[in-house]
């Protein structure tokens, strides 16, 4: 199984903040980061939004102006960052290891972060989050029912609460100074973080730098924060039947079944892409077995000049489950106007799948590539699609049900 400490070299410093060090030998730079296990999922109750809105303030706070930093890490060929996932914050930079500035810039951000200077700037950081989340819609209404949607589609979780770690424009109008320094003192402890060091810099250089910034930081401390209760479902891991059979020794599965439909060009492009994403989820719940294993399954839709193609694909199967999943496919063409319920379930089982974590990859490089790629760009592009399909899927379903029930141009099997 894929390890991904097996780089690192793990170390703590005199107060047992995790440090994580991977050296990059012969490289002039250095990336670390500063962790704080607080984000989306511990946000309060109509509040969502609070862990990012801290993040703004304590940049905001620095004794920095945004452009006085900007030209500080330019000028040295660097760069910094700050970022809010529903796991997480961090904070952090890139500098040449052979410069003060590097020991000078981890203990400005050790100082912003855990120093509590959360004073100024309170109302030009609420209306900056506000345009930030009113730009990513056309229109106030988009804007008013991409939120409701969002509510709709998942319904009794954490993530109902807003469209994105950012929150919405109501909860963050609600929010009040003492809400950020609240959450500010109880999150950022030196017990809820953790540091992350990729660069030119070996284990013990770094240690002693994060151990030295730290220092007078010691009396910042507090208890590991976890998220809200039940805002996390974390499913059993899910096994493919092709690595099932292999780990067993079990039949290699070597079978792929296409069933394919010709769709006219009339009908819109994006609008059987949803469709396709919507039914890409409810195809990996009709082929689960028993076992919770799961088959590669997916939809896809093939543009053409004077057709659109509706694929669905099943591959890796043995033989003789050939006619049960050509039987399980063409049901799922032939009822696509009955398939709301379905689909409702298929986004659960998708929201169940994107939350899915291991609680170790929090606080360290790994969790900074998989909590902002996963956790961010996949979990938001996934959302986006939930959020089209919630609001056209009932539509397209039924217009796409003449040209496709009963009416499959074609059907391949192919045994490798």
């Amino acid at each position: 199984m894929f390890d991904p400490f097996a780089d690192f070299v793990l170390g703590h410093t005199d107060h047992g903040v995790p440090v994580y060090s991977l050296s990059v030998p012969q490289c002039e730079f250095a990336y670390i980061s500063i962790i704080f296990h607080v984000g989306a999922y511990h946000d309060p109750a109509q509040k969502a939004g609070l862990a990012h809105f801290l993040e703004h303030m304590v940049c905001a706070n620095d004794g920095l102006e945004t452009s006085s930093r900007a030209r500080f890490y330019s000028a040295l060929g660097g760069s910094y960052h700050a970022f809010t996932s529903y796991f997480a914050t961090w904070y952090g930079f890139c500098l040449p290891t052979a410069t003060d500035q590097f020991d000078q810039a981890l203990a400005q951000w050790f100082g912003a972060t855990l120093g509590g200077r959360l004073t100024a700037h309170f109302a030009r950081e609420q209306s900056v989050i506000e345009s930030e989340i009113r730009r990513k819609y056309p229109s106030m209404q988009h804007m008013d029912m991409a939120t409701s949607l969002n509510s709709a589609i998942y319904r009794d979780t954490q993530w109902s609460r807003a469209p994105s770690p950012a929150g919405t424009v109501a909860s963050v109008q609600m929010f009040q100074l003492h809400d950020v320094r609240e959450l500010h003192q109880r999150t950022y402890t030196i017990d809820n973080m953790s540091v992350v060091c990729v660069g030119g810099l070996s284990a013990e250089q770094v240690l002693a730098k994060v151990q030295k910034a730290l220092t007078p930081h010691i009396h910042r401390r507090g208890e590991r924060c976890a998220p809200v209760t039940g805002s996390v479902v974390t499913p059993p891991p899910l096994q493919t039947k092709l690595v099932y059979n292999t780990a067993n020794g079990a039949a290699s599965s070597g079978v792929d079944v296409l069933l394919s439909s010709m769709l006219p060009a009339a009908i819109e492009y994006e609008q059987t892409s949803i469709v396709a994403t919507a039914l890409s989820q409810i195809l990996l719940q009709k082929l689960r077995d028993e076992r919770g294993l799961v088959y590669n399954t997916r939809a896809m839709v093939n543009n053409c000049v004077a057709f659109n193609t509706l694929t669905l694909v099943a591959q890796n199967f043995t033989a003789p489950e050939v006619d049960e999943v050509l039987s399980i496919l063409r049901a799922v063409l032939d009822s696509l106007t009955t398939l709301t319920a379905e689909v409702e379930e298929a986004k659960a089982a998708s929201l169940q799948r994107y939350a899915m974590y291991d609680p170790r990859w929090q606080g360290i490089h790994s969790a900074a590539v998989n909590d902002v790629t996963m956790y961010g760009r996949i979990i938001s592009r996934q959302h986006d699609y939930d959020v089209a399909a919630r609001m056209n899927v009932v539509d397209t379903l039924g217009s796409l049900q003449p040209f496709v029930a009963n009416d499959y141009t074609v059907t391949s099997v192919h045994y490798k």
